[in-house]
Order: structure tokens, then C-alpha cells, then sequence
């Protein structure tokens, strides 16, 4: 019976109900260029712009529906972005009332724009966070912080995506 399992879920799965949702957009929809720049940096951490930069522009590359150009006048959409401010408060203590584990809090807003009519899509006011250990000694506390700022920006650069992907499949007045 258990060599048979397999076999009898790849049948029943698709019987589910389920489906790609990216599958049915992809081919009713054509696709748009969105011109990304450089997002602005209001904090002291030099660098996080090109680390959200760089996921945004990583899960757009993702999308069937979205091409990312380098010029705005080849651009249908603008995604605009600003790092409005960094915290890093401590979470954990530990003897003589050291911080073990601290958290990594990110405030940015970011618009999209359709550039033709200047008609703004979204534009939202995000709060992201995530936890991090103070490490032995100094480049480890960095290398954990920098793992921490990247995946903050990874789960912007996925927001936005599926931000975008809504907002053109289920508003087709944005078209």
C-alpha cells in the first residue's frame, strides 16, 4: 500500500481544486515594464538600499508579468522606495544586563505609479522586523545583523511582487 501512495496522491491533487494562480494571469495579461531606482536611504546604514534594491528587483525578475528596465522612459509602472528609519532594540539579556539577542526594525513606504497618467496604484507604509543574536565577537554580530536586514528586505521584495501581481490581475483598470 505505501508504494501506491504516491501514485494515488498525483491524482487526487490535481483534483483538488487546485491551480497555479500565476498560470491564468500569465496568459491573459501582457506584460508590463517597471522602471525600479535606487531606493532612498534616510537611515545611517549604508548599503540597505542596495540590499532591498536587489530583492525587490530579484522576485520582480521572478514574474512572467513584470520586466524590470533601466530606463524610465521605456517604463509602463514606477516603484518608488524609501527606508524611512532603522531600529535595533534589544530583546534578550543576559549577565550584567548584556543584550544576547536584538531585533531588527525596518520602516519603509514604497508607491507604484502608473507613468503614463501619473495615477498612483498602491502606496504603502510597511513595518518589518527580525530577531537577531549578538554573536561572540564583532564580525559575527555583523554578519547576523546582515543576515537579518536581508531577509527583512527578501519579504519586502516578495510584498511587493504579489502587490503588484494583485493589483494588475484582479483591478484590470489598471491595464
Amino acid at each position: 500500500m505505501k508504494r501506491w501512495l504516491p501514485i494515488i496522491l498525483l491524482f487526487l491533487l490535481p483534483s483538488c481544486g487546485y491551480y497555479h494562480p500565476y498560470s491564468a494571469a500569465e496568459k491573459s495579461f501582457k506584460t508590463i515594464t517597471v522602471y525600479a531606482p535606487q531606493w532612498k536611504n534616510r537611515t545611517n546604514e549604508l548599503g540597505l538600499e542596495s540590499v532591498i534594491n536587489h530583492a525587490v528587483h530579484d522576485w520582480l525578475a521572478e514574474s512572467k508579468l513584470v520586466k524590470i528596465t533601466s530606463s524610465v522612459s521605456d517604463a509602463d509602472y514606477l516603484l518608488n522606495g524609501t527606508i524611512q528609519s532603522i531600529n535595533m532594540p534589544g530583546l534578550s539579556y543576559g549577565t550584567f544586563d548584556q543584550a544576547t539577542e536584538v531585533r531588527a526594525e525596518l520602516r519603509v513606504n514604497y508607491t507604484f505609479t502608473k507613468k503614463e497618467s501619473g495615477r498612483i496604484i498602491f502606496k504603502k507604509n510597511v513595518r518589518a522586523h527580525e530577531a537577531f543574536t549578538i554573536g561572540a565577537d564583532a564580525p559575527h554580530t555583523r554578519t547576523n545583523k546582515e543576515s537579518a536586514l536581508e531577509t527583512i528586505a527578501d519579504r519586502l521584495g516578495e510584498e511587493i511582487h504579489l502587490n503588484i501581481f494583485y493589483a494588475l490581475t484582479k483591478n484590470k483598470r489598471y491595464e
